[in-house]
Formats: structure tokens, C-alpha cells, sequence
């Protein structure tokens, strides 16, 4: 993959947030691509010291991510000498690859930054779906291994953007699992609609187990989610990561087989697991991934001799995923510029700016 040294002049939502901007530090998720935050932001930045702590939504045992990712480290570090980058691993097969292709990283799961206040235990929701499975259509995501469920609730982001494949998958879906609600579809017009978290919730509590069934992903949010509603997982073997909160006096590891997954499933709602357990357990596990995080920006700041506390801060930084959802480019920077010379902690956090766009005179260097 080349990455040129261009100027970027256009608008492109980003995944990120601001969380100080003395020293300017910058959470950043996604892919090595043109939407990835550093390499997207750097140029406009390029005079700047930043440090910049990023995740990729994909596992580096994947060959292309990983190559793409020491690629973009190496272009990065070299065109940007003023810029500190180190990645976050979600899983510590991960890190070791990502400590062999010399890149500064940190085993520290993303699963941890998940808002505990938005998904919760509803008390007294009735349990209307054996399972539920959050996850965009895509064959990737093999929801045909739910088909011996007895019932199955799909939640999806959208029919992959409209466009004729997800389309595609998704009637192919309604054949191979009769069994199964497509969530976001309207009750009347049967249209696909967006759920927000909050909805999503409720759906979760109104289900026995949640499932995931892919083979190959990154930390799968979906995953800590469910637990934080205090149900339990079946998952199939898999590569990315999101095991690490997947205990197993909650959660089942199951071979990539419908009889397997429906076995598990069962399983899991006769053991009755009280859900306050699965999920105060997982907040115990949350909690100590998010204090290496904090401990790791503490240590950019006695670096830079800021004379702060980031654990103060974190009230005022903490955010659901850690992240400002599809914040134009252009956003981040107005907001860091509009802040120059700023001191101590933030007051104002980073937000989007809805139904707005770029002005005539935005200055992009």
C-alpha cells in the first residue's frame, strides 16, 4: 500500500477523539487506510507535537492488516518526526507480531470502553429470543450457524449501505434462517432503520444469550455488550480477539457447526447464570484494561511535565468506545485550532457538529 504525501482537502469521517490538548493527544480507531486518523490528520498537523494512540478494527493475523499497518507506522514515523505513534492490541498474539515489526504497542482491549451506563441489566424484560446476534450483514459474519436455533433476533447497522450485496445476503438470509427477526426492519413498512444503542439495549435484555459466530474479525464490541446486559455468549473458535472478556462460567467456545452453536446455547440458558454476576464480572475485567490505558497517558504526561492527573480527567474524556462516531476531518481540526495554547485538562470535549459542512474558507494546511 503507498501512502503519498499529499495534502488532504476533502471531508472524511473519522473515528477519533481529543482527550488533551496539552500535550495534543489523540484517540484514533479504524483500519491503516485514508480514513484512519493519523494517517489522515498528520499532514494538517505535521508541525505539531502529537501523540497519537490508535486501534485497528481488524486483527493484525490478518497478512493484509498487518502489512498495512507496519506500512503506515513506517510512513508515519518517517515523514512525521514530531509524531508519537503507538497502537493498542486487542489481542496479545497481536502485540507479539506488532513487537517483531518494531512498533511501539500495548496490549489494552477496546471492549473496555464501552459505556457500562448505556448497556445495562433492564430488570423484568421478558425473554422473547433464545439468542441475538448483533452484526452487520455480511457473509463473514456466518449467521446460518444460528439455524437450529428455535429463535434468533438479528440486530445489523444497515443492508451494507444498500448496496446489492447486502442485499443479497440478507434474502439469502431470510431462506437459510426461518427462525430468525431482522430487527431493524419497520413493523410496517419493512424498511431497514437505524437502532440506536439505547434500543439496542432493550433488545439484548430481551434475549437469552448473544451470540457470536464469526471467524475472523477484530474485538467484535457486540461481544463485551452483551455481558454488560448480563447475558451470556456462545461464540465459535475465532482469531481477533474478543475472547478475552469471554469467561467460562458465562460463555461457551464452540466449533463452526449449527449443532454446536445451538448445543451451547441451550446450555447456557439452563445453567440460569444470574445476569448482575456476568456483568459485574466483566466490569472488574473492564476496569483493569482501562486503567493501562490511563497509566499510559499518565505516562505522556509526566513526560511532558504537564503537572496533571489523567485519572481526574476521566470523567470529562470518558466517552461510549472512547470515540466521537464519524466526526468529519476537518471537525478535529477546527477544534484543535480553535483550542491553541490551551492549558490543564478539558472543559469542552470534543463533539460533531451535525448538518453542517466545510466552509468555503477552511484552511486545510
Amino acid at each position: 500500500m503507498e501512502f503519498p504525501l499529499l495534502s488532504i482537502e476533502c471531508e472524511i469521517n473519522l473515528y477519533c477523539d481529543v482527550i488533551s490538548l496539552d500535550p495534543l493527544i489523540i484517540v484514533g480507531f479504524g483500519s491503516p487506510s485514508p480514513g484512519q486518523p493519523a494517517l489522515t490528520l498528520s499532514h494538517a498537523l505535521r508541525d505539531k507535537k502529537v501523540y497519537y494512540i490508535l486501534w485497528s478494527w481488524w486483527t493484525l493475523q490478518d497478512d493484509a492488516e498487518l502489512f498495512n499497518m507496519v506500512t503506515a507506522y513506517q510512513y508515519l514515523k518517517k515523514h512525521y518526526p514530531l509524531h508519537d505513534i503507538h497502537v493498542m492490541a486487542n489481542d496479545h498474539v497481536d502485540m507479539i507480531l506488532l513487537e517483531k515489526c518494531k512498533i511501539n504497542s500495548t496490549f489494552c482491549h477496546q471492549n473496555a470502553f464501552l459505556d457500562q451506563r448505556i448497556f445495562n441489566i433492564i430488570e423484568g424484560s421478558a425473554k422473547e429470543y433464545d439468542a441475538i446476534y448483533n452484526a452487520r450483514l455480511s457473509p463473514f459474519k456466518r449467521h446460518a450457524l444460528a439455524s437450529q436455533l428455535n429463535s434468533v433476533g438479528l440486530i445489523y447497522y444497515s443492508t451494507a449501505k444498500e448496496k446489492e450485496e447486502g442485499l443479497a445476503y440478507k434474502n439469502t438470509l431470510k431462506r437459510e434462517l426461518p427462525n430468525a427477526a431482522f430487527l431493524n426492519e419497520h413493523p410496517e413498512t419493512g424498511l431497514d432503520r437505524f437502532l440506536s444503542s439505547q434500543e439496542i439495549c432493550r433488545l439484548y435484555n430481551m434475549s437469552k444469550v448473544g451470540l457470536c459466530l464469526s471467524y475472523m474479525e477484530g474485538a467484535m464490541y457486540a461481544a463485551a455488550e452483551y455481558l454488560l446486559c448480563g447475558i451470556p455468549v456462545v461464540s465459535t473458535h475465532n482469531i481477533g480477539g474478543r475472547d478475552y472478556f469471554l469467561h467460562k462460567d458465562f460463555s461457551r467456545l464452540v466449533d463452526s457447526d449449527p449443532r454446536a452453536v445451538a448445543e451451547a446455547t441451550y446450555d447456557l440458558i439452563s445453567a440460569k447464570i444470574p445476569p448482575k454476576v456476568i456483568r459485574q464480572r466483566t466490569l472488574l475485567e473492564m476496569l483493569k484494561q482501562r486503567q493501562i490505558f490511563i497509566d499510559h497517558v499518565q505516562a505522556i504526561y509526566d513526560k511532558e511535565n504537564v503537572g496533571r492527573n489523567f485519572a481526574d480527567e476521566w470523567d470529562v474524556v470518558f466517552k461510549n468506545k472512547l470515540l466521537v462516531w464519524g466526526i468529519p476531518n476537518w471537525q478535529v481540526l477546527e477544534y484543535i485550532r480553535a483550542n491553541e495554547g490551551r492549558k490543564g485538562p478539558l472543559t469542552t470535549p470534543l463533539a460533531r457538529r451535525h448538518g453542517v459542512t466545510v466552509p468555503d474558507d477552511f484552511v486545510w494546511e
